[in-house]
């Protein structure tokens, strides 16, 4: 992976910053020498490699990094081909957020993990399971007819994980109960509903900051019958794990509160921050409203106000959180 220097006879100028910070830490000859991805590619990366696509905002949402910052790193990533990026229509909303909740089709850039780059990674731990059993999940193709709600998962992983949240995706819970080709070879089973056989594997599973509880993540886009809803329900229950149903329409919201209902576990509707919670009387089971994401703001510095706007502020899901929005730089900023 080399690059040519902006002026190849200048060999005793300094590196240029751009080029520093991208990983090029040597020249030779005439030729810079990429020798190494940094930290924050490896954060990059694993994201992509988890929910198989994100936009550009969902990478920033999650590292905790600046659009100008995300982007310099994507370029560096694809020019090395490590990354690639599709373009897809998704249903989004306008930005900034006025009037009412119109969605329509608005062209983004997906970005994707390469198998090259798939190869580059290390194996990793999932949340809340034991580090001697990490998963490398592989390299996926954009999915254009489920599009729309894998980047409404990633929207909601973003969102939890902005509150300090573990979080766990459903690709990783499948390699976990798969024999893995990365050693150790295993198979184990999660934390989560299972996913082999009589099983159901949420579309993410978050650990809270705060007292360590797990629970399901789902989202509901389109609407199913409700008894298709009380058997995934029954299986959270007897599994014992809380579960959250992001709900994208009334009537999947009263299919849901059906579900519920027949099961033992009627939900009531609660004012949680301000915001209205449909939860069993244990809290274990709940249900919240929800909307597709906004489409890219043209300044990127206005980029970190949408995650506000997605979550009005507060905890998803109708939690709360003692310590409120930690500092995900933390995790790959080289000190």
């Amino acid at each position: 992976m080399t690059e040519t220097p902006p002026d190849s006879a200048a060999k005793n100028t300094p590196i240029p910053e751009a080029l520093r910070t991208a990983g090029a830490v040597q020249r030779r000859g005439s030729r810079y020498n990429m020798t190494r991805v940094l930290p924050v590619d490896v954060e990059l990366m694993r994201f992509l490699l988890k929910m198989k696509y994100a936009r550009p905002i969902q990478i920033a949402g999650w590292l905790g990094a600046s659009g100008s910052y995300v982007y310099t790193r994507l370029r560096s990533l694809q020019a090395w081909g490590l990354v690639e990026k599709d373009v897809y229509s998704a249903g989004l909303r306008s930005w900034p957020p006025v009037g009412g909740q119109r969605v329509e089709g608005r062209a983004v850039t997906v970005w994707r993990v390469t198998t090259k780059g798939r190869n580059r990674l290390d194996p990793w731990p999932v949340a809340g399971e034991p580090a001697s059993v990490p998963v490398k999940v592989k390299a996926s193709k954009m999915s254009k007819s489920l599009g729309d709600h894998t980047l409404g998962a990633v929207d909601l992983a973003v969102l939890y994980r902005r509150w300090g949240f573990e979080v766990a995706t459903e690709r990783e819970y499948t390699a976990l109960e798969m024999p893995q080709r990365v050693p150790p070879v295993v198979s184990s089973f999660v934390w989560c509903p299972h996913v082999a056989g009589r099983g159901h594997a949420p579309d993410l599973g978050v650990i809270h900051p705060d007292d360590g509880s797990k629970w399901g993540i789902e989202l509901e886009r389109a609407t199913k019958r409700d008894t298709e809803y009380r058997d995934v329900m029954n299986l959270y229950v007897d599994h014992g794990l809380g579960q959250v149903w992001h709900s994208g329409s009334p009537a999947t919201a009263t299919n849901l509160t059906r579900a519920a209902s027949s099961i033992g576990h009627p939900l009531r509707r609660v004012e949680v921050n301000g915001q209205t919670v449909f939860m069993s009387e244990d809290g274990m089971i709940r249900l919240v409203g929800w909307w597709p994401g906004f489409s890219d703001p043209e300044a990127r510095k206005e980029w970190p106000d949408v995650w506000p706007a997605l979550d009005y502020g507060v905890p998803p899901g109708g939690f709360t959180v003692a310590g409120g929005r930690p500092d995900l730089s933390l995790s790959w900023k080289m000190v």
